[in-house]
């Protein structure tokens, strides 16, 4: 059956890499992003299976939108992917301020619970899998991440946990995929540039898009609560 996938995050990097995989596959996705621009180029290589609609995922009445329409198209979502992200060069504590923390947490960890509560009801009609993308920094926390990063996935990681607990007894399950190392646009927002030869040893974001994929594709019988996907040449990041 032709699956409905949301996924945000969807104009570049795993976001856009998951869309044309599942694509490929035949299903119908629905692009959730910031730039209008980026969503229509990654809609382009999905060979009209796409929709592309503009969200901040940090923004609570952007989402709501977003799901009404999916909800008026489509009625139900069967997979919905959290990838949406972001970093910024200044995350060492003491360069931290209010407002950069705060804003890393609106998008990292408060844009999923966004996504994910207005969605449930949907994921409820499809017994949905909700797949959301954390990073190693979870279980390995470093200054490479930064703090504030660290803790808004962390943060969504607790989230996650709880909510597939709850929504078991509905049929809906959830993953935390924690990436280590992926060469995507977050990479040029660290302090100092990446080499590219270690940006070549880094994961691809169609790695990760393949593990997307391959946990979505479980029998319904099956869930990954949690999954570690690494660079195999340097696999403690």
């Amino acid at each position: 059956m032709q699956r409905i996938v949301v996924i945000s995050g969807a104009g570049s990097g795993i976001g856009a890499a998951t869309a044309v995989r599942f694509a490929q596959q035949g299903d119908t996705v629905i692009l959730l992003g910031r730039r209008p621009d980026a969503l229509n180029a990654v809609a382009q290589q999905c060979d009209g299976r796409a929709v592309a609609i503009p969200c901040d995922v940090s923004n609570t009445a952007d989402v709501a939108q977003a799901i009404a329409q999916v909800q008026a198209q489509f009625g139900r979502i069967d997979v919905l992917v959290s990838a949406a992200g972001t970093n910024l060069p200044d995350r060492a504590v003491s360069q931290l301020t209010p407002a950069s923390w705060q804003m890393m947490i609106d998008i990292n960890m408060t844009g999923a619970f966004y996504l994910i509560s207005h969605a449930i009801p949907l994921l409820r009609v499809a017994k949905g899998v909700i797949i959301a993308i954390g990073s190693t920094s979870v279980p390995r926390p470093s200054s490479l991440g930064g703090a504030s990063y660290n803790a808004a996935k962390s943060g969504l990681t607790a989230f996650v946990r709880t909510l597939a607990q709850e929504e078991a007894a509905h049929g809906v399950r959830a993953t935390m995929i924690q990436p280590g190392e992926v060469d995507t646009p977050l990479i040029d927002k660290r302090p100092a540039p990446v080499s590219a030869e270690r940006r070549a040893a880094m994961l691809q974001a169609d790695d990760v898009a393949q593990v997307i994929t391959f946990v979505a594709d479980l029998p319904a019988r099956a869930t990954i609560p949690e999954l570690i996907l690494t660079p195999s040449a340097n696999p403690f990041v």
